[in-house]
């Protein structure tokens, strides 16, 4: 027989970012009478952290590109989040840099890479590096 347990303490299973998604963890690997120290220390509990990280960015990925406009829509909501993910995971912040915008004056979105080649030709410094100016 399938057990399960419900909880609003997910601290160590979902990493901080994502914290504000609702969903269901199915996993047998997860113990019902679990305490805080088994969990840091469960090496199911951190592969199932980098899985969820990786399913979220590569959904992220899918929408960027699948409708970049219903995307750049979402983005003042979705924003804030990802740019945490990618200062609070390196894994997250590999996969991010291809869907996270950054907007000009004008109101137009693009990605990093897009932005970069934009403003190399104005924006760079006696060394050649390019610099960003963000508000």
């Amino acid at each position: 027989s399938t057990q399960s347990t419900g909880t609003d303490e997910v601290k160590d299973i979902v990493p901080d970012f994502l914290q504000l998604l609702h969903g269901v963890i199915d996993s047998p690997d997860i113990p019902l009478n679990v305490s805080r120290s088994y969990l840091q220390a469960d090496g199911n509990v951190k592969k199932i952290n980098g899985y969820i990280t990786k399913k979220v960015a590569d959904k992220l990925g899918e929408l960027f590109k699948k409708d970049r406009k219903a995307y750049e829509d979402k983005w003042s909501d979705i924003g804030v989040f990802v740019k945490y993910g990618m200062i609070s995971e390196e894994k997250f912040e590999e996969k991010a840099k291809d869907f996270t915008l950054v907007k000009n004056i004008d109101g137009k979105f693009f990605n990093i890479d897009e932005y970069k080649a934009q403003v190399e030709p104005n924006q760079s410094n006696k060394d050649k590096n390019v610099v960003f100016l963000y508000t």
